[in-house]
Order: structure tokens, then C-alpha cells, then sequence
């Protein structure tokens, strides 16, 4: 998914929606197994997911607390958890996700109809980058 330019969002939103499309993986899964995690090589949407308290680009927090909840009842005994990892390590797929997500960034992007239906639309601009 491509979010737009780096003057419109933020690398907040964009570890945001990262961790919304992992969740959303594993909430179609036919078996995700018992335990699955979504990796992001960034705290700031970890710590986002922490606080209920309305922020500015909140609302993707909102989502990403909604795709938890969407997998967790499709797959009643699944542990799901957001969990921080160093950029650039020797994690299964974390190479591969740095390539899709240079790849998106260039305005490459799956169809639009893999995506949950909240992220099918152009995401607002960022209050931090309306400044």
C-alpha cells in the first residue's frame, strides 16, 4: 500500500498501517497456528497501540485495535501480540519486508481489494506534516 509522500505522513503511520496489514494477514489465515506476532523494526506503533487516549493519526490506531479484535474472534485461541525487533536482522521475512515496503513507497502497491476496507481510500494528511 502506498501512503503517499513523506511530506503527507508520517513513518508513525506508516509502522502503523504496516502492523494493520501484518494483523490483517493473520486474520485471513485459514490456520495462523496459537501463537502469531507481527514484527515492526520501530516502537512508535507499539507504543501507539498502548495508548487510548485520542492523538493525532489515532484513528489508525483505532484500526490496527479493530484487526486485532477481528482476528483474535476468527481464530478464538490465537495469541497475538506486536512485538519490536532491530532493523536489519537475521528474522525470517524481514528482508523481504523491507523490499515490499521500498517497493510500495515507489508507488507500488497490491490490488486495492486486498485491502481492509478502511485503508482502501487515500489516508488523510498527517497533522505533523500540515505544519
Amino acid at each position: 500500500m502506498h501512503l503517499g509522500s513523506a511530506d503527507e505522513h508520517t513513518v508513525y503511520e506508516a509502522e502503523t498501517v504496516g502492523a494493520i496489514l501484518g494483523t490483517e494477514l493473520i486474520r485471513r489465515a485459514r490456520t495462523p497456528g496459537r501463537v502469531a506476532s507481527v514484527a515492526l523494526d520501530g516502537k512508535s506503533a507499539i507504543e501507539g497501540s498502548l495508548v487510548r487516549e485520542s492523538r493525532p493519526s489515532h484513528y489508525l490506531i483505532d484500526l490496527l485495535h479493530d484487526r486485532v479484535a477481528a482476528a483474535t474472534r476468527r481464530h478464538r485461541d490465537l495469541a497475538l501480540t506486536l512485538r519490536w525487533v532491530p532493523g536489519h536482522q537475521d528474522i525470517a521475512g524481514n528482508e523481504q519486508a523491507d523490499c515490499e515496503a521500498k517497493l510500495a513507497a515507489a508507488g507500488d502497491s497490491s490490488s486495492i481489494r486486498l485491502l481492509p476496507p478502511a485503508l482502501r481510500r487515500p489516508l488523510p494528511v498527517s497533522l505533523a506534516k500540515a505544519k
